[in-house]
Order: C-alpha cells, then structure tokens, then sequence
C-alpha cells in the first residue's frame, strides 16, 4: 500500500473514534447506585408499580420521598408486610443523559444532596431492596 492509501485508512480510523465518543457522550446518563438508613412510612400500589414512602430524617428540605418499586417480589413483599420494621432501603438513580447535562450532575454529584434537597429526581430512583431488624 502507499503512503495516500494508508493515510486514508489512518484519518478513516480517527475520524470514527471521534464520532464514537461523541456520540456516546451524548448518550450516557448517570446512574448511581444508593444504600441509606431510613423509615418506611407507608406503601401504595398503583398501576402495577409500587410507591414505598420513606423518611429522610436529618434532611432541613423535607421529611419524606415517595420512591418507586417496580421488582414485584419487592412489591409483594412490601404489601404484604410489616412496614415498621424497615430500617433502610437499596436504590438505583439513573437520570437521563439531557438532564443530567443540563443539571451539571456528574460522577462527583453528591446524590444525598440530589435526595435531601428537593423531589426533583425521585422519578428517577427505584428501590431495588429493604433492610429489616
């Protein structure tokens, strides 16, 4: 091969890295995954999806989130049992890749902040286990 061809081959090659990454940029959200030490308060089944009220004790901006169980082992568990005994909950936070650009949230966010301070990302959680005495 000559030099034009190999040149080519070369530019080609660099020219779809680029594009990949940008491409996957733009793609990838965030997600995070959450353990907390917390109260259950309440659980109500909508829809086919559960919603398990927790309490954010310490938190200066609210004192309870709604969050979404959508496991139906979880969901039968919870429905079936004693909410009082709860101590925790296991969560996933996966935000989309246009919010979390335009909300600036990175791998250094800090998701208890995202939690404490407002119910803006509680759609985008879902507990995924609970902790029990």
């Amino acid at each position: 091969m000559n030099r034009k061809v190999l040149a080519a081959i070369f530019s080609a090659a660099v020219l779809v890295v680029i594009v990949m990454t940008i491409i996957l940029y733009h793609l990838s959200g965030f997600s995070s995954f959450v353990s907390m030490g917390c109260t259950a308060e309440g659980y109500e089944q909508k829809d086919g999806t559960g919603y398990l009220t927790i309490g954010l004790e310490g938190s200066p901006a609210r004192d309870s989130a709604v969050i979404r169980v959508s496991q139906e082992a979880l969901q039968k568990e919870l429905s079936e049992g004693e909410l009082s005994d709860i101590i925790g909950v296991n969560m996933v936070l996966e935000i989309p890749a246009h919010v979390a650009r335009k909300n600036n949230i990175d791998r250094n966010t800090d998701v208890f902040g995202l939690l404490y301070a407002s119910d803006a990302y509680d759609k985008y959680l879902t507990i995924t286990a609970v902790f029990r005495r």
